[in-house]
């Protein structure tokens, strides 16, 4: 033990002959000295523990307790706390060539997959529901990750983010928090007392969510105006989620059409000159917005605009620019086709 009051066990590196030493004597001999890199992490690493348990102090001796309580009862373990993986390699073996293959190659765990262990763990359910419950969000989880894994509806919620599994972005809608690190959802879902509630329970759930995204890709004029608005990076799943949680369908949606009409700006179009820079951009968002008005208009057809194949391949002016042909040289006929085009109510 690095840090408490019984000593009740000791460790010995091989490679460092005098590490138990050290170990048994760190609080005399903190080393802020990186000559021993091993030396100089073990000594921040006591630093910062001793300093924790100092501010703490009635959580310190009960930690300890049951971080060391080891009890054998019939030859088998009991204790519940502490694990101890023990590898016997042959007599013929390297020890190095061993250690290499045990841990290269090892591939980190996604916030997903944690997530999933905290949903999943057993403690979360009494005896008489816990394989039920836990059958019961397992086929759930994977229904949901299944259906994200098309990407028609997958690229129509995001353009460029990708996951290996891909119910990652519903725990990042529901916790609408910034994403600091690779691991921020995570820790966001690890503080929750009853995980379990979360996902089917709370008026707010992980169930709603997904339900709630599902809605928006089946119902046809939402999945063209939010699919154009995340196309556009106009605004995240994540954000227009909070607008969508707080409103009623019917205002979502004029909440929706407001956004888009923001972001369109009709009186410039006769200033917009292909090829340059600050104008391409929303000569290609005008493209964009007056194909799916298009195809919203047409109250009769089961035809959606495709934003995985938009989303996934990179389109440029130059696959739907004909600069050799002429332009129309009726300016109020431009117009009044592209306002024509933009009346999708």
């Amino acid at each position: 033990m690095l840090y408490g009051e019984n000593k009740k066990y000791t460790i010995e590196y091989t490679t460092r002959k005098d590490s138990e030493d050290f170990l048994k004597n760190i609080k005399n001999i903190i080393t802020e000295d990186d000559s021993n890199i091993d030396y100089y992490y073990i000594s921040k690493a006591f630093l910062i523990i001793k300093e924790w348990f100092d501010k703490n102090p009635s959580r310190k001796v009960k930690f300890f307790d049951s971080l060391t309580n080891f009890e054998i009862e019939d030859d088998k373990d009991t204790s519940n706390n502490v694990r101890v993986i023990w590898y016997e390699i042959g007599e013929s073996e390297s020890e190095i060539e061993v250690f290499t293959r045990i841990n290269s190659g090892k591939i980190p765990l996604t916030n997903a997959e944690l997530i999933k262990a905290l949903f999943l763990n057993s403690k979360n359910f009494n005896n008489t529901e816990k394989d039920i419950k836990q059958i019961e969000i397992s086929k759930e989880w994977d229904e949901m990750e299944y259906a994200l894994q098309d990407n028609e509806f997958w690229y129509f919620l995001t353009k460029d983010k990708n996951y290996s599994t891909r119910i990652e972005l519903v725990f990042e809608i529901y916790s609408n928090i910034e994403l600091k690190d690779g691991y921020a959802t995570y820790r966001y879902f690890a503080k929750e007392d009853n995980i379990v509630k979360l996902w089917s329970e709370e008026n707010e759930s992980i169930k709603k969510v997904f339900l709630s995204l599902k809605y928006w890709f089946d119902n046809r004029k939402l999945y063209h105006l939010i699919g154009f608005l995340i196309s556009e990076d106009i605004k995240t799943a994540q954000s227009l989620y909070q607008n969508f949680k707080d409103k009623t369908k019917s205002e979502f949606r004029k909440y929706l059409y407001k956004i888009v009409k923001e972001h369109i700006s009709l009186e410039e179009v006769d200033n917009l000159e292909y090829g340059k820079t600050k104008d391409n951009k929303k000569i290609k968002r005008i493209l964009l917005l007056f194909n799916i008005a298009t195809i919203l208009n047409n109250k009769d057809s089961y035809i959606r605009f495709s934003f995985d194949k938009f989303n996934k391949e990179k389109w440029t002016l130059e696959h739907i620019h004909a600069q050799q042909e002429k332009v129309l040289s009726d300016t109020k006929k431009t117009k009044r086709m592209a306002r024509d085009k933009q009346k999708i109510y």
